[in-house]
């Protein structure tokens, strides 16, 4: 297939056939000004303001139905060479035919829906204009003789209610235009009844709901639900007691069954303990019943049964000389009757208290400071639940073993209560609040960053730092103390970045007063006079505050972006969603090169990845690698998420591009790394060749004009010196302070400048 303007447009729009669409990429790739041409249309179309195409001047005649040609390969061959060339010198031209190529595509894969009553109206335009320029014919006899005229809907013609015989022989006959009527392919589908499906999936959910409130036991007597269906529960049966009718027998003499007389009488009837008692049975014969509470009353009466007996009744009887059985002549609760007990020798055993179990008390997390900052800064906070990071809202609480992050471009101030500092955290920076202990005091735990650390009042306060496994005490010595903390975390080169620990470069600096630094375990006490800087395992030594200390080191774009993107993060929504959006963004690059940077610090790595493999993004390739390149310093989980993305987007070359990040020793290089990088120069994939440019020349310091972007034949000289080097066996690290032969400038890298 021959790479035209018309098929480069349908290979964009995504029309052509699999196999086309892999030969007009090639051969894009292959050629720069094809590349050049590719990027220039889609650049030309996203403008907002380019003009109209002109009426007069050059490539005037380009006018809608030459363009509609063109695009339905109509246009004559002599004419399509004049069309291409105007519209390859003028932007205009050009962004007109790729956007009226890209609505034909979407017109045509999906058609446009058309209101009804716009489209009669416009059919009817020219019916009306056509009856309004035709003169009027003079009037037939039909029409004096009072015959009215009628329109017929399924002709669509004028007609009388005459004989056609008649009126051709009256006047003339007059040719009438016929009403256009709408085409079967233009016409919408029936309507369907759209309330169906909707009441239809109501009933459905209706159902379903009712269902598992009847499950849940929802329309039981006695639940809301309950007393709404009618289901209300008889007064009778919550105020009287149960009472258990038991026959009477004549060797029971104690046992005497009420009279519905007697039932009746509500609130005068008292139990009787031989009634009353739920495990009561009939007595064995020559048994006698158990003796009352009262003093001489052995037995009640039976001629009176419902008298009621003394107050005295209600308490437990003394101990019969006689076995009885348990809870015998105990009396009845008056609602919950008990299930009936096995005789045993034991008389009436005491009441069993039941002491209520204990609730345990939620854990209460400790409050460990405040947010001072306003609404300009974002801070996140790490939610282990939902395992996402949400925004602290201004002036909002922070809780001790909470996890924060400040994103890029943005420097937050803490107020941390317990420690007794102020904190003004710097984009980047990762902390966790530690609580106070009691062998220890309140402090963090640095993940990454940097930090301006100054006590909120009082002289002598001491707060605990921790850092990779390096955890001590710094103290303020004077109220007006300052110092700034800088948190690095490296890797071992060519080892697994997933298994590996951190080495952590932990550095000190006394911005005002005096300081004192005592690692746990250690009696040491290194005392810290500003101006000073102090790493961790060696001597301070006196030095300037760093420029990040003093002033904003923020770009202006990344403040732009930053301003645009604060107040759209909400405390509510998860940020990695909202950032997202952001890192899609198609017309400001600020915002959508920021918010891809903040993802990659939640281990969203994907935005970063993906333009590794995209012609437009070639200048932003070394900004891309070398963000990745400090996620895999960061933390095990950054580099696992890179590993997973590579994996996602490219499966075959995704252990090949990894292992490239991961990064190589001399000792590497040596045992044959450094052929396998040379050989990475000439692969199939883009990836993986913008990968192994990056590699050595992050190695060596050198390019030799290699352009991973170019075709084969373009990169051959390149590759060769290369391949000249590693034969010499002079692919090793550059060691610190020396020059490389060939160093680039920054005009030399790709896409800025001329090749060297």
């Amino acid at each position: 297939m021959r790479l035209t303007l018309r098929t480069m447009l349908a290979y964009m729009n995504g029309i052509l056939a699999p196999e086309d669409a892999q030969e007009i990429a090639k051969k894009i790739q292959e050629s720069p000004a094809a590349a050049e041409l590719l990027n220039r249309t889609r650049d030309v179309v996203r403008r907002l303001r380019l003009a109209a195409p002109g009426l007069a001047g050059p490539g005037s005649g380009l006018d809608p139905n030459t363009v509609a040609e063109y695009l339905d390969h109509q246009l004559p061959d002599d004419r399509v060479t004049d069309f291409e060339k105007v519209c390859l010198e003028s932007d205009v031209q050009l962004a007109e035919v790729a956007a009226c190529h890209q609505i034909l595509t979407l017109v045509l894969g999906e058609p446009a829906e058309v209101d009804p009553a716009s489209r009669d109206r416009m059919y009817q335009l020219g019916h009306r204009f056509g009856a309004t320029a035709s003169p009027t014919p003079p009037p037939s006899a039909a029409a004096q003789t009072g015959a009215a005229p009628a329109v017929s809907a399924a002709e669509g013609q004028l007609t009388t209610s005459a004989e056609p015989a008649k009126a051709a022989d009256a006047e003339p006959a007059v040719k009438t235009r016929t009403k256009p009527t709408v085409p079967d392919y233009l016409r919408d589908p029936p309507a369907k009844n759209k309330l169906l499906p909707i009441a239809l999936g109501a009933a459905v959910v209706v159902v379903f709901v009712l269902v598992v409130l009847a499950v849940f036991g929802q329309f039981a007597p006695g639940t809301p639900l309950g007393r709404i269906l009618g289901y209300v529960m008889p007064a009778e049966e919550d105020n009287q007691p149960v009472e258990p009718v038991i026959p009477a027998s004549p060797k029971q003499p104690g046992v005497v069954k009420p009279s519905d007389s007697d039932i009746a009488e509500k609130g005068k009837l008292l139990e009787q303990p031989a009634v009353a008692d739920p495990s009561s049975k009939l007595a064995r014969p020559g048994e006698e019943p158990a003796p009352m509470p009262p003093e001489g009353a052995a037995e009640p009466k039976p001629s009176k049964p419902s008298a009621p007996l003394p107050p005295e009744a209600e308490q437990p009887a003394e101990k019969p000389d006689t076995p009885e059985k348990p809870d015998e002549g105990k009396p009845q609760e008056p609602t919950e009757p008990k299930p009936p007990a096995p005789p045993t020798d034991v008389a009436i055993r005491p009441p069993i208290t039941i002491e209520p179990v204990p609730v345990p008390k939620a854990d209460v997390p400790q409050q460990a400071g405040r947010l001072m900052s306003d609404d300009r800064q974002v801070l996140l906070r790490y939610d282990a639940q939902s395992e996402e990071w949400y925004r602290v809202p201004s002036k909002g609480i922070l809780d001790a073993q909470t996890w924060l992050l400040t994103l890029p471009a943005y420097r937050t101030q803490l107020a941390l209560s317990t420690a007794g500092v102020a904190m003004e955290m710097h984009g980047g920076a990762k902390i966790q609040l530690l609580p106070k202990q009691p062998q220890h005091p309140a402090g963090f735990n640095v993940a990454y960053g940097r930090l301006v650390v100054m006590p909120l009042a009082n002289a002598g306060t001491t707060i605990r730092l921790t850092a990779g496994q390096v955890s001590g005490s710094l103290c303020f010595l004077q109220a007006e103390s300052k110092c700034a903390i800088e948190v690095i975390p490296r890797r071992n080169p060519g080892t697994d970045p997933e298994k590996h620990p951190r080495a952590y470069t932990v550095t000190i600096y006394g911005c005002h007063g005096g300081l004192t630094w005592q690692e746990y375990g250690s009696a040491e006490v290194v005392e810290l006079t500003a101006p000073c800087r102090f790493a961790l395992g060696s001597k301070p030594v006196a030095e300037d505050v760093p420029k990040w200390v003093v002033t904003d080191t923020v770009g202006l774009l990344d403040a732009r972006a930053a301003a645009i993107m604060a107040p759209a993060i909400q405390p509510t929504q998860s940020a990695r969603l909202k950032l997202l959006e952001f890192a899609d963004d198609p017309q400001r690059r600020e915002v959508r090169w920021l918010a891809r940077r903040c993802l990659a610090y939640l281990d969203a790595v994907e935005p970063l990845v993906a333009p590794l493999a995209q012609l437009d993004a070639q200048r932003e390739w070394p900004e891309y690698l070398a963000q990745l390149a400090e996620a895999m310093d960061r933390s095990p989980q950054s580099a696992a998420a890179i590993r997973l993305s590579l994996e996602k987007l490219w499966p075959r070359e995704a252990s090949m591009a990894y292992r490239m990040l991961c990064g190589y020793t001399d000792k590497d290089l040596e045992a044959g790394e450094d052929a396998a990088l040379v050989r990475a120069l000439d692969h199939d994939s883009l990836v993986v060749r913008v990968l192994a440019w990056w590699t050595l020349k992050e190695i060596t310091g050198l390019t030799f004009a290699y352009r991973p972007e170019l075709p084969t034949a373009k990169r051959e000289p390149a590759v060769k010196k290369w391949r000249e080097r590693q034969a010499a066996g002079q692919i090793r690290h550059v060691q610190p302070g020396a020059k490389p032969v060939e160093p680039p400038a920054e005009t030399d890298l790709p896409g800025r400048g001329t090749e060297l």
